[in-house]
Formats: C-alpha cells, structure tokens, sequence
C-alpha cells in the first residue's frame, strides 16, 4: 500500500468508528442519555467519554513522536479508566459529546500531518517497543471504540447490530 493511502486508509477507519458511535447516540433515548453510570456498569455516557480519552492518550503520544520526544508513561490502564471514570462522570452530555468530536477532529489533523512512513515503521520509535504507531493508532482509534459501541448495543438489546460491528 502506498504512504498516502495508508494514511487515507487509517482517517477512513477512524472516521467510520466515531460515525458508528454517532450512530449510537442518536438512537439513545432522554432516559438513556441522562443515565448515571457506576465505576462497575457505566453509562452511555461514560463509555463516550472513555473513548474519548483514549483517542486522546493516543493524540498526545502522537504529538510527542512528532517532537522526537517520549510520551509520559501512565499507570496501569485499569487505574487510568478508574481515574478518568471518576474524574469525567460529572461532565453534561452536551459537554461529552463536544469533547469527544473535538478530539476525533484534532487525531484526524494529527494523522494528516504526519508522516505515513514514520506512522508504520515499528522500529521507528524506541518507547513502542516494536509497535508502530499505526497498530496503536487502529487499536485506540477504531478497534478499541468499535468494541465499547458494539457492546453498547448489546446492552441495550440489539444484538444483531452488535454482531454486525463485530
């Protein structure tokens, strides 16, 4: 696959998760959005704003690599979504959902800019210990959103949807 295409490939993939989560909150009811989610059965809304913040861990790694920096090593993943569920669950729905879009825009324009070469060298970048920034990039852009929505549905009952995404 050439460079650009790759890269055209990655936007189209990240595009097509946040339209499927889009997809999702428009078929939610008032009941469903004004739902108030426990650190162990989130809501809607704290599903949003977990991906969310994931999209963003992967901006700012993206950001760092661009700089020829390190990225901050957090701690362990499960503290990070206790952490954030804790801090984020306050947030207005309105206000999710307009944090969410703003960082889906700004990976995109972060992914536009950036080298396609340098996104699928998994040698490239010595803290992603062989992993390009491109199969971090799928995981935290598509797969990882993709698999909070598919289960969103299957909470809510629609299984062959669920299955469809999946």
């Amino acid at each position: 696959m050439e460079p650009d295409q790759l890269k055209a490939s990655l936007i189209e993939l990240l595009g097509r998760a946040q339209s499927d989560q889009r997809e999702l909150l428009a078929a939610l009811s008032d009941d469903e959005r004004g739902a108030i989610g426990a650190a162990e059965r989130w809501s809607v809304k704290d599903v949003v704003l977990h991906i969310a913040f994931w999209k963003k861990r992967q901006l700012e790694r993206l950001a760092a690599a661009a700089r020829g920096e390190t990225p901050v090593e957090l701690e362990h993943y499960e503290q990070v979504n206790a952490r954030v569920f804790e801090e984020w669950r306050e947030r207005p729905w309105q206000a999710v959902i307009d944090e969410s879009e703003r960082i889906f825009d700004a990976l995109v324009a972060q992914v536009r800019e950036f080298d396609p070469l340098a996104l699928a060298d998994p040698n490239r970048y010595a803290w992603q210990s062989g992993r390009s920034l491109l199969s971090s990039l799928v995981g935290n852009g598509f797969w990882h959103p993709e698999s909070h929505v598919a289960q969103c549905y299957i909470d809510r009952g629609d299984l062959p949807r669920a299955t469809r995404m999946q």
